[in-house]
């Protein structure tokens, strides 16, 4: 039996173990100081897995899949090393923020949304792993409390929603169409426009798109360095 569905499923369960470990008063300065080893399985992943290679979860949300494709392998391999420099960085850029510990409760969730999309091969799992990422990332948004990062906050969250529920709008009409939770969607699957209009508008909220990136230039000037990153 190969390594390749553990390392699977260690890139993306490591984060999201650190953020349950976070739960925990007592550990919440260590899950802070681990914070950029949770990148290591998804890095290692980046590197080891091969094409094609899959772990079923068929106790998981709706059966999830994890694994790689060629897509897969290349934003894994750039967004590992990003998530893991960018916690070591914050551990220091935050060293004398008494909300310090605070700032890794919300960064690890993001992280293990982020590991999770990435990986997922069916459409529930890739959903879950999104709206984690994007809830989680609030946190980041508003972490120096004062009333612009409130008020970015508020913008970014309401976007956030808009863009979840076209996200999942469009997944669940490509669901539909094709009869299958399996990403990637076959080449010849006759989804018509309308949910692929739906998913891209969904995306183009979270990633800036004009004109849907109203929240952008607000939200990065009061987020912590780590977070922007």
């Amino acid at each position: 039996m190969t390594a390749h569905p553990a390392i699977l499923l260690a890139a993306a369960a490591a984060p999201l173990l650190l953020a349950a470990l976070w739960l925990l008063p007592s550990a919440r300065r260590a899950a802070g100081r681990l914070a950029p080893w949770a990148a290591v399985p998804a890095l290692l992943a980046a590197a080891r897995v091969p094409d094609g290679a899959a772990l079923d979860l068929d106790w998981l949300f709706l059966g999830a899949r994890l694994g790689l494709d060629e897509t897969g392998r290349t934003w894994l391999a750039f967004t590992a090393p990003l998530w893991g420099v960018g916690a070591w960085y914050g551990w220091r850029y935050l060293a004398d923020d008494p909300a310090r510990d605070r700032f890794f409760g919300f960064y690890l969730p993001a992280m293990a949304g982020n590991f999770a999309l990435v990986l997922a091969l069916d459409a529930a799992t890739f959903y879950v792993g999104f709206a984690v990422m994007s809830f989680a990332s609030y946190g980041l948004v508003v972490h120096g409390g004062e009333p612009e990062a409130r008020r970015a906050g508020r913008i970014y969250l309401l976007l956030v929603v808009a863009g979840e529920l076209l996200l999942f709008a469009g997944l669940v009409l490509g669901v539909a169409l094709t009869g299958s939770l399996r990403l990637p969607v076959a080449p010849d699957a006759a989804l018509g426009a309308l949910p692929v209009a739906l998913v891209i508008a969904g995306f183009g909220i979270k990633a800036g798109l004009v004109p849907l990136h109203v929240w952008l230039p607000l939200a990065h000037p009061v987020a912590p360095t780590p977070a922007s990153a």
